[in-house]
């Protein structure tokens, strides 16, 4: 059963699902003290026993297998949370599928960031080395088509601009689902493609 302001709120979403609601769910599988977000913190937990690092520097061929791994087990606990959720809460499945996992996996890659943080550091370049190199992109707007070998008709500044500018909010996304998002972001600002290819398409 559930709770009188959590059947209030799914009678409401199932008359008028909005936007809000989504956000709604990702701060319940924020929450330890709510059960979605018990059973996202316990998958954490579970995650750390599992890939925790020893603390000595790997080679970076095992600390990318390391990563590989942690991926699987991230795909599949992702996955099992968007079914207990819907599950759970039917009503939600009036809302996009996509709008749910991206929910979920937003309250799932805070709570396994203090074990998967270091995994990523070690096997790739940081987000800050990252910001670096678009920094460094956006300083030389004025030069870049020349350097690259690029028409200036065919990618101008303003265009360059707003792909660097797509570029540089990868690094503050928590998800996949949403890097990749700003990913086409940055093929869309060059290529002016009218016929953009969704997230969903690529996954």
């Amino acid at each position: 059963s559930y709770s009188e302001a959590t059947a209030a709120w799914l009678s409401r979403v199932l008359a008028s699902p909005t936007a809000a609601d989504v956000q709604r769910l990702t701060e319940l599988a924020r929450d330890p003290e709510h059960p979605l977000g018990a059973v996202v913190h316990g998958f954490a937990r579970l995650f750390d026993e599992l890939h925790r690092g020893g603390g000595k520097p790997l080679p970076i061929e095992q600390s990318l297998l390391s990563v590989h791994a942690a991926a699987a087990t991230l795909r599949a606990g992702a996955a099992r949370l968007v079914g207990i959720t819907l599950e759970v809460l039917p009503p939600l499945r009036v809302l996009p599928h996509a709008c749910i996992a991206e929910a979920v996996e937003a309250a799932l890659f805070e709570a396994v960031s203090p074990t998967l943080t270091p995994l990523l550091a070690a096997a790739v370049p940081s987000d800050s080395a990252f910001n670096l190199l678009v920094d460094r992109l956006a300083s030389r707007l004025d030069v870049l088509p020349d350097r690259l070998g690029l028409p200036r008709p065919w990618c101008d500044r303003t265009r360059l601009a707003r792909a660097v500018d797509a570029a540089s909010r990868i690094a503050f996304n928590i998800t996949p689902r949403a890097k990749l998002e700003c990913f086409l972001d940055v093929c869309d600002a060059l290529a002016g493609a009218e016929d953009r290819l969704c997230v969903d398409d690529l996954i």
